[in-house]
């Protein structure tokens, strides 16, 4: 007989475990969806000035020379997808 009420103690135990799982579960699940429904509301707003700060002073610098030239910064280099600099100066008209 201990036996058998051991085996059901143990199905209780499971059953009950499943079931609070199953709650917290649900609990987290519903706390996400609203987390997701107010940030849908939002918009967000990305704004990016290096580059363009980046370009604005190669193109003063290309008004105020005396001669014709062709800036290039060491930034505007590196972001293209060239191996080395040398790759990346053929890339460069003139």
């Amino acid at each position: 007989m201990a036996g058998t009420l051991g085996v059901k103690f143990g199905r209780f135990q499971n059953a009950l475990c499943g079931t609070v799982m199953t709650l917290v579960l649900a609990v987290i699940s519903a706390h996400v969806a609203a987390e997701i429904e107010q940030t849908r509301g939002r918009l967000e707003t990305v704004e990016v000035t290096a580059q363009a700060a980046n370009a604005s002073n190669d193109i003063d610098h290309q008004r105020n020379a005396d001669k014709i030239v062709a800036v290039q910064t060491s930034e505007a280099i590196g972001e293209l997808p060239d191996a080395n600099v040398s790759e990346a100066l053929q890339r460069i008209p003139g």
